[in-house]
């Protein structure tokens, strides 16, 4: 915990160095920064949830971690405050006339203003709030299969809440910096990557996990050690569930993409161009391959799927090129960039991510995660 707060320092005063002359770039950072992992916290929040809702092996090994990751939502709520100072130096509808200067209609000007995007993000993170504190109360963490009515319940109503004040956070925090181009599948882009990042995460958390004694099952409960019916095959479990949301995070994305390009509207392809010129194709080609080609090809081999250590280092990648996405999709929404601000936006997701990484081991450390012993080690 100390050396993530450490590197998170550092990293925030890399961030003021490169940009310190340039306020509205450390504003800007600020923000790519926040929204990287304010959406692995909304992912968690999410998988808590479905976990609660269907059970099953994955959901219980791996909640601790999606409770952990979701506990730093009233923090980001904290951390999300600045953000209300510095609106004109990040948005370009915050310091013009919307109606006039993007030729919006009347309806959407008044969406895109501040008093209304600081209202939907308050209520935003109030709701949040009010699902973290619920699922942490009815979260069960002693590994027991899922089927408590009231985990059920929980489950469903927090999914049925989050699934659209999430997608809207993401239209409002994130495609507004572009505010003429709009993508109906943009929030679920955003979410899905924190889903995918969340996970990967668990498993690394998991393989980190130290070892500790086989719980003993309880009386009458016959179900109650099935975790360790197959001592490898709860990786498996989070292998499997990793590729599905890869698979569901691709798909998302090359939707967006085959839709605008089919389109081919001026008022849609520039996002896109922006994205594919000036050097940024050769890190669009990376995510491809460090985002799609490779945890595909990984995560389709069984013996992997269910060896922690190989399954962690697959997971580390997955972890690292949902920052570079990140990076990929928020930067070049800031026009004239030169190269002190590239390193400016780097330094902050670190920066962020060191603090956010010291919070959730914190939280972490105060719950129970346990490690299945693997066949060696008997």
């Amino acid at each position: 915990m100390a050396v993530c707060f450490l590197l998170g320092c550092i990293g925030f005063a890399i961030c003021a160095m490169q940009a310190w002359h340039l306020t509205g770039t450390l504003w800007r950072a600020y923000l790519v920064g926040y929204l990287s992992w304010w959406a692995v916290a909304i992912g968690g929040a999410g998988l808590a949830a479905l976990g609660n809702l269907t059970g099953g092996r994955w959901a219980e090994a791996g909640r601790p971690c999606y409770v952990a990751a979701m506990q730093t939502i009233p923090i980001l709520a904290v951390l999300f405050i600045p953000l209300a100072f510095g609106l004109p130096h990040i948005y370009p509808w915050a310091n013009a006339s919307a109606e006039h200067d993007f030729g919006f209609s009347e309806a959407k000007a008044a969406y895109l203003s501040a008093p209304f995007f600081l209202v939907r993000s308050a209520s935003y993170f109030l709701i949040w709030i009010v699902i973290v504190r619920w699922l942490s109360v009815v979260s069960q963490f002693n590994r027991r299969p899922a089927g408590n009515e009231r985990m059920r319940r929980t489950g469903a109503i927090s999914l049925v809440v989050l699934v659209p004040t999430a997608t809207f956070a993401a239209f409002d925090w994130a495609m507004s910096l572009e505010p003429a181009w709009y993508s109906s599948i943009y929030g679920a882009i955003i979410t899905a990557g924190g889903v995918v990042a969340v996970q990967s995460l668990a498993i690394i958390s998991t393989a980190l996990a130290p070892r500790i004694r086989r719980p003993t099952p309880p009386t009458g409960d016959a179900r109650a050690g099935h975790l360790y019916d197959d001592e490898n095959s709860i990786y498996g479990d989070f292998g499997n569930l990793q590729l599905a949301f890869v698979m569901m995070w691709t798909y998302f994305s090359f939707s967006q993409f085959l839709i605008i390009w089919y389109g081919n509207l001026p008022t849609e392809v520039t996002w896109y161009q922006r994205r594919l010129d000036n050097g940024w194709q050769y890190l669009a080609l990376a995510i491809v391959f460090f985002c799609f080609v490779f945890p595909f090809a990984s995560l389709l081999s069984r013996e992997r799927k269910r060896s922690i250590g190989q399954l962690a280092v697959v997971a580390a990648v997955i972890f690292s090129a949902y920052g570079l996405n990140m990076y990929w999709t928020l930067v070049p929404a800031f026009r004239s960039l030169k190269r002190a601000e590239l390193v400016a936006y780097v330094a902050a997701m670190f920066g962020f991510g060191g603090i956010w990484m010291a919070i959730y081991f914190f939280s972490l450390s105060r719950m129970r995660i346990e490690r299945p012993p693997t066949a060696n080690e008997g």
